[in-house]
């Protein structure tokens, strides 16, 4: 304890001083361990998730303002998708429980879950960011801070500057996953991206997640991690640390823009099980009536 205590105040003093202490990572390992989505359970507020002396130290200035680390979970389904059964409230709910600041629920080709919520809002100091996982002609793009109108079927790059006009970001979603709509390289390469979701979950095969850092790395992309949860056991299996001087939609787009530093973990295999067999469990957690 003396040790650890010693070796906080020595890096706090140094960090004073101006000297230069060995950078956090900006992306992930193309080595993801394995961990079980129960590890989340209990974890405190976002804003007191255990950081090392040195990461806690480095919640610096951006732009002159002072920056909280905010974790959030950026592609999540509610029971408006239709192979999903959490309703916004209990993704809300299993989100807060696990020390998220937030969560963007990316239902496929419908932004339902947002219109629901303007009756059911979320608690404060919690954010909800508006968002919708399109299937367009190519592939599976996640786009956040937007509500969009139906555009299942449309070219990537129709949608893409569609969110663009409307301030908001796109991201391929799972991309390389073959078997889950991911957009290929062929067609990435002629999108004007600014992020990619490097690390998913829930994909088929983990050389997916791989080949997606890589090319992130080569294009110079931003970079996200995320759960894909299709139930609320699954919501923060992995997440993207921001570093925010405002908890709001605005802040975290530019945030993203800036650069977050994605945590990847693999669903466990019950959850894995519970995603990929979603349909049957509608049938105890139905969507609400129209």
């Amino acid at each position: 304890m003396l040790f650890c205590r010693k070796r906080y105040f020595r890096e706090c003093l140094v960090l004073r001083m101006g000297q230069a202490l060995p950078s956090l990572p900006t992306c992930v390992s193309a080595a993801f361990p394995a961990r079980q989505t129960s590890e989340f359970e209990g974890r405190p507020p976002c804003h007191q998730f255990r950081l090392s002396p040195i990461q806690a130290c480095q919640g610096v200035p951006v732009k002159g303002k002072w920056c909280m680390r905010h974790r959030f979970d950026l592609h999540v389904h509610s029971f408006f998708s239709k192979d999903a059964t959490g309703s916004p409230e209990s993704l809300i709910a299993a989100a807060r429980a696990r020390g998220l600041s937030g969560i963007a629920i990316t239902d496929h080709d419908t932004c339902g879950a947002h219109e629901y919520l303007k009756d059911h809002p979320a608690p404060a100091g919690f954010l909800v960011v508006p968002g919708v996982e399109v299937s367009t002609a190519e592939g599976h793009l996640l786009c956040l801070g937007v509500t969009l109108p139906l555009l299942k079927g449309a070219p990537a790059v129709e949608v893409l500057d569609e969110v663009k006009a409307r301030g908001g970001i796109a991201i391929p979603a799972h991309p390389f996953d073959q078997w889950r709509a991911g957009i290929r390289p062929a067609v990435l390469d002629g999108l004007d991206l600014e992020a990619l979701e490097v690390f998913n979950a829930a994909v088929t095969s983990r050389s997916y997640n791989d080949k997606a850092l890589a090319y992130a790395q080569i294009r110079g992309l931003k970079m996200t991690a995320a759960s894909d949860a299709h139930h609320s056991s699954a919501v923060g299996a992995s997440t993207t640390v921001f570093e925010m001087d405002e908890l709001t939609v605005p802040a975290l787009l530019a945030a993203i823009r800036r650069g977050g530093q994605p945590d990847g973990h693999y669903l466990s295999f019950c959850e894995g099980v519970k995603k990929h067999f979603a349909n049957w469990f509608r049938k105890v957690n139905p969507r609400p009536m129209a």
